[in-house]
């Protein structure tokens, strides 16, 4: 039996990977807008810790206390840093249409994969990857263990839609599998880290025109710290499936990309003397299918 491939119904042919990217040049903007302000936050951080210690009378034994202290959670941060976060497994999904309204779920093979980085202050890891022939991708940030820093990381893969109707309520889900580590450690000093997930849907003309608009662009919170004092320590964690989902209103004007994404940032102001922060971040993630139903 022939098989129809989804790619039939919509009418135009995928656009490439750099016709896809090209919308998402507001959006990488924006992150360095948002990267320079964690890094204004980190030096702020840094300076107001340096001010409260001048208030702190430290010698002798307790001088001896805090250097076994500071070693100690120095020791854990790297540790954490160097574990690596594994690629999630997820069940295996078939491309398939269905009737009702109208819908289909995608696997892998994407369309399209995507990442970004930025870090300021030379952070011990500052990577994303992608790969939408498996669709799987990952973030990783981790500050400098000696310096003030902060980094973010960006990743997803995509894919194409364009409605076979006029006009319509677009219906899109994901049930990524993930697997995460983060943790900050402080001590009289400033750290943060957050992890995030969602769905991201780019509108563009169908006739050429370009990128319209974001009507989707979800970041939920995985997790999500700031500390000044001591920190939460290393914290981990997985899930076969995190639910997306998402509603819109579309037309055959125009065509769609559809990621499921996510990302990471830290700030840190790293070890050294008697006081210090560390901070990081990792996000593995596999995303089995894509699944749109148009009414």
């Amino acid at each position: 039996m022939t098989t129809l491939p989804v790619s039939a119904l919509y009418g135009m042919t995928p656009p490439t990977q750099d016709e896809a990217r090209r919308g998402l040049t507001n959006l990488q903007h924006r992150f360095e807008q948002q990267a320079a302000a964690s890094a204004a936050k980190s030096r702020r951080a840094h300076e107001h810790a340096r001010a409260l210690r001048g208030l702190i009378s430290v010698s002798g034994t307790s001088t001896d206390e805090r250097s076994d202290l500071l070693r100690a959670q120095r020791q854990e941060n790297e540790r954490a840093a160097r574990r690596k976060t594994p690629v999630p497994h997820a069940r295996k999904a078939r491309p398939r249409l269905f009737t009702g309204s109208i819908g289909a779920t995608l696997a892998p093979p994407y369309n399209w994969s995507w990442t970004w980085e930025a870090g300021n202050g030379s952070p011990e890891t500052n990577t994303a990857s992608a790969d939408n022939d498996n669709g799987t991708w990952s973030v990783g940030d981790w500050a400098s263990f000696n310096d003030s820093s902060n980094a973010s990381a960006r990743a997803a893969v995509g894919v194409f839609f364009r409605p076979p109707t006029e006009n319509g309520i677009l219906q899109v889900w994901s049930n990524p599998a993930l697997n995460y580590d983060w943790g900050d450690w402080c001590n009289l000093d400033g750290a943060g880290s957050d992890g995030w997930l969602g769905l991201y849907i780019g509108e563009y003309a169908a006739d050429g025109g370009g990128f319209v608009a974001a009507p989707v662009d979800q970041q939920i919170s995985l997790w999500s710290d700031s500390s000044w004092w001591s920190g939460v320590g290393a914290q981990e964690g997985s899930t076969s499936g995190y639910p997306l989902f998402a509603e819109l209103e579309v037309d055959n004007d125009h065509f769609y990309e559809i990621w499921v994404w996510g990302g990471t940032d830290v700030y840190a102001a790293g070890w050294g003397g008697l006081f210090g922060s560390g901070a990081g971040g990792d996000l593995s993630t596999t995303v089995p299918s894509i699944t749109w139903e148009l009414y």
